[in-house]
């Protein structure tokens, strides 16, 4: 494994193992988790990105798993009354056998065949088992009218195709940004990969993605930044802007320091426009709010909440 598929991979197990502890602190009162509506839904996202992640690194077996997850916290959040403490159990079995599969990555760098395929065959029983459970216990429910508040989050955005369809697109390309980051380094690899981003651009007319893209397309054009140096951060920029997206959340994509970092300073890729900053806070936010658009001022926002951290 060369060094930015060892960072790659690193910042996925990193992201996992956030999105575990989530869900782990959920399942431990299943039933009072499944009545509050926003804790649910945490779960629900963070089995999502842990498949996601999976899916962009090839990881099936961990794709997998937290795909079985997903779909069990995807009837609590249609369903909440079909929660109950054997429902529980299988979970928390589901559970266990995700984070031994995130477990044995990061101890091993690999996830042998024959070890995912014991794992995937104790496992499926239990996801199984918990399927006909909740949908033995949802039939028995009454159920009353009400909007899908996931499903209606997702289609308040727009986007070039439909949530799942371009779930799988955005998937797709960054498998293939990360091969294309792996070959050798030529002026002509670097043009295929701006080719990559320039699809991934069109896949939303949201205008944070499209900034995102247009700052990672100056970070790839300079040739002074290393593909090793391009890929951990261009994809894992990439991968968690397009969880927001996959959500609802495209006013929540943002350029991270590093990327405007390599991108020579996350500036307006359309103008060279300089804007003169007031020192007086209230004026200095005045006139950035009149000289920026709404996505460019959740950039800005997002990089100077990142530098205080850093302070």
């Amino acid at each position: 494994m060369d060094a930015e598929q060892q960072q790659v991979l690193e910042y996925f197990i990193e992201e996992a193992r956030e999105n575990l502890d989530t869900i782990e602190k959920g399942l431990m009162d299943l039933v009072a988790t499944s009545q509050d509506t926003e804790r649910i839904n945490e779960l629900f996202r963070s089995a999502h990105s842990v498949k996601g992640g999976a899916a962009m690194l090839g990881l099936q077996s961990i794709q997998h798993v937290a795909h079985r997850l997903e779909d069990g916290f995807k009837v609590l959040r249609d369903q909440p009354e079909v929660a109950s403490p054997e429902a529980q159990s299988l979970f928390l079995q589901g559970f266990d056998f995700l984070c031994n599969l995130l477990e044995h990555l990061q101890n091993n760098g690999d996830l042998e065949a024959e070890y995912t395929r014991q794992i995937i065959e104790q496992s499926d029983p239990a996801f199984t088992e918990l399927q006909a459970l909740l949908s033995a216990a949802s039939q028995t429910t009454p159920q009353a009218p009400q909007v899908d508040r996931w499903e209606s989050l997702l289609a308040a955005t727009p986007t070039a195709s439909t949530p799942a369809a371009a779930d799988d697109a955005v998937t797709g390309l960054l498998q293939q940004l990360l091969e294309q980051f792996r070959a050798e380094e030529t002026a002509e690899q670097r043009q295929q990969i701006l080719q990559t981003c320039q699809q991934l651009r069109d896949l939303s007319a949201e205008t944070a993605w499209q900034y995102l893209l247009d700052i990672c397309a100056r970070a790839i054009a300079k040739p002074e930044n290393s593909f090793a140096q391009l890929a951990a951060v261009v994809v894992r920029n990439l991968k968690q802007a397009s969880d927001q997206w996959q959500l609802g959340r495209a006013d929540q994509v943002a350029v991270t320091p590093a990327l405007a970092r390599l991108a020579g300073g996350a500036t307006d890729p359309y103008t060279a426009t300089v804007v003169s900053i007031p020192i007086e806070p209230n004026e200095a936010a005045r006139a950035l709010a009149a000289s920026f658009e709404r996505a460019q001022l959740l950039v800005l926002a997002t990089q100077l909440v990142q530098v205080l951290r850093e302070g």
